[in-house]
């Protein structure tokens, strides 16, 4: 919301069409990883958005989800053990461990 608003303001106060290189270049400097240079932390800076968590919230979350994703993964290499030792027929997909008998 915040880049629709920002590419739309300024499209209206430069004269220029959605479509035009300028404003698809200000797109991508939206989402610059340099906090120098990205225009949500300079928007941000200027007190028009505010953050809804910090950047050790960001950190725990990333840290967080690599755990719960290796627990999944230990829990699928469980489950494919288990049933390949019964000789069971199973499929396993990204959401699913499914017992096929």
């Amino acid at each position: 919301m915040i880049k629709c608003k920002l590419l739309n303001q300024y499209s209206a106060r430069h004269i220029l069409v959605l479509d035009n290189h300028r404003i698809l270049q200000l797109g991508f400097v939206y989402h610059d990883i340099n906090r120098c240079r990205d225009l949500f932390y300079l928007v941000q800076r200027c007190g028009q958005a505010a953050r809804v968590c910090s950047d050790v919230e960001v950190f725990d979350s990333k840290i967080s989800s690599h755990h719960r994703r290796h627990a999944r993964k230990c829990r699928a290499a469980t489950f494919i053990r288990a049933v390949q030792a019964k000789h069971h027929d199973f499929t396993v997909d990204s959401l699913h461990l499914k017992l096929n008998d």
